[in-house]
């Protein structure tokens, strides 16, 4: 199954997410109709798998303008019909250095018995499914990719840096963002690969010093959690296995028994990692970690990255 993930990675559609910014919004809009307007793209972004679950929706957004350009009061006699027509534009925007990647306008009508009624309805009428949208979405996606196949050695060397300072969740992140169709790519995914070990090594070497320290006190119990959790892929693998095989020669009849008990759990994830597929098992975990939301210490790492090419002082 896992390798059958891992396979599939090539074809899967674009990495790019994004996030919704609201700016530039006309004053006819009330907190609620901004709030539908927000939801309305959002809907958009998850109908186009193109949604903030990706790292890279800390970098990038779906910015609304919506200009009125006609606003008419109908006296029917009994009740006044508010009737409004706008242009609503969107715009793919990188947040690093407000670059406008792509765009696409909608025309927009409603009426109401009342001018927020009547803008509810016009943004209520925005059609998710229109194929200018989707359109919209795959060129933005198309020109950031083409972005970063563009400035992947500016990308490489701020991944470098970063792995320097020891950042190896943030060098991760930064080359994750490249296309496997750049030239060289073989070299960058070695490049994950190692720093996403370097990073599960720091902190496996943290949890196992944390073990001893533990045991100092006597606190085999403890110990013997933090050595459990050991992943199979660190480095440090094999030095929880002979701590838990001390544990078990050393500490009374109770102790030993689950010391081995847990032995055994770990002989069983530690199957899940056949010798041949480590590399793989490897990248896949490197990638997939990109995955979920970034932190704010992270996500300020990040678009800062992206600041310092867009001003050039990280060249490629």
């Amino acid at each position: 199954m896992l390798l059958a993930s891992i396979q599939s990675m090539g074809a899967q559609e674009s990495r790019i997410g994004f996030s919704v910014q609201l700016s530039s919004l006309s004053e006819e809009l009330s907190e609620a109709n901004q709030n539908i307007l927000k939801n309305k793209i959002e809907q958009i972004i998850a109908r186009n798998s193109a949604g903030a679950v990706s790292a890279s929706s800390v970098l990038f957004s779906i910015r609304p303008e919506l200009i009125i350009t006609q606003n008419d009061i109908v006296r029917t006699g009994m009740q006044d019909v508010y009737v409004y027509r706008a242009e609503l534009t969107l715009y793919a925007v990188g947040q690093a250095d407000e670059n406008v990647f792509a765009s696409v306008v909608i025309p927009l009508n409603g009426n109401g018995r009342s001018k927020n009624e009547a803008v509810r309805q016009m943004l209520n009428r925005l059609n998710i499914s229109d194929v200018k949208i989707t359109r919209f979405i795959r060129n933005a996606q198309e020109k950031i990719e083409n972005f970063f196949i563009d400035n992947a050695s500016a990308f490489i060397l701020k991944a470098d840096m970063l792995a320097k300072q020891r950042k190896y969740e943030e060098a991760v992140i930064v080359l994750s963002f490249i296309p496997e169709t750049v030239a060289g790519y073989d070299a960058i995914s070695e490049r994950i690969s190692r720093y996403y070990m370097q990073k599960i090594d720091m902190e496996n070497e943290r949890e196992i010093n944390r073990a001893e320290a533990l045991l100092l006190k006597d606190d085999v119990a403890g110990a013997l959690d933090i050595l459990a959790a050991v992943d199979p892929l660190s480095t440090y693998y094999d030095k929880a296995k002979k701590i838990m095989k001390k544990i078990k020669a050393d500490k009374d009849a109770a102790m030993a028994a689950e010391a081995e008990r847990l032995e055994r759990e770990m002989e069983l994830r530690e199957r899940e990692f056949d010798a041949q597929k480590r590399d793989e098992e490897l990248l896949y975990a490197a990638k997939n970690s990109t995955q979920g939301t970034l932190t704010d210490s992270v996500g300020g790492v990040i678009l800062d990255c992206f600041k310092d090419i867009a001003v050039g002082i990280i060249t490629n």
